[in-house]
């Protein structure tokens, strides 16, 4: 899986104002996956969650790599190997803080080292793994959010989560 990851890297600076983080992803979808690099910034998407395609990783600096919520591109089909590691997810970047993480329908998706942080805009779910969302493995997630950190809902299966700290419950539904 990593080595589909490496066939094609963007490296974004915080003054590349000409495209939007939205554009760099597309980019790396139409190439055929690859990694977003982001260094230590904030980047937005208009108020709007960032669509990750299948085959792509956005890769941060840590927590001091802020984006909006993230949504599965294409969230009503079965995704494969969607990628989010060391960012800081922001609710004040987002129009509605609902949900940090929507990953449903996404199967072998990596979260590594993501902070939901507490705000006066919380999130209510730091992350939806949902229907055909299996075989997720999650390192280090660090969310506070106000109903469920993690959400498993129906179908989702087989997925792992290694460290991190959740300020509310896993809701299984």
């Amino acid at each position: 899986m990593k080595i589909l990851f490496l066939i094609f890297s963007l490296f974004v600076s915080s003054q590349a104002v000409a495209q939007s983080l939205q554009q760099q992803i597309n980019a790396a979808e139409a190439a055929g996956g690859g990694i977003v690099q982001l260094p230590c910034g904030t980047f937005t998407n208009n108020g709007f969650p960032v669509a990750l395609p299948p085959l792509v990783t956005i890769k941060g600096s840590g927590a001091c790599t802020a984006i909006p919520a993230v949504v599965t591109k294409y969230p009503t089909v079965r995704t494969y190997y969607l990628s989010i590691q060391d960012l800081y997810i922001q609710p004040s970047l987002i129009n509605s803080p609902y949900i940090a993480i929507d990953f449903r329908n996404v199967t072998q998706a990596y979260i590594k080292n993501v902070v939901i942080p507490c705000s006066t805009t919380n999130y209510q779910t730091g992350l939806l793994l949902a229907y055909t969302s299996q075989y997720a493995l999650v390192e280090n997630l660090y969310a506070c959010t106000t109903v469920d950190a993690v959400e498993l809902y129906s179908g989702a299966n087989q997925n792992t989560f290694i460290g991190g700290k959740l300020s509310s419950p896993i809701g299984f539904n």
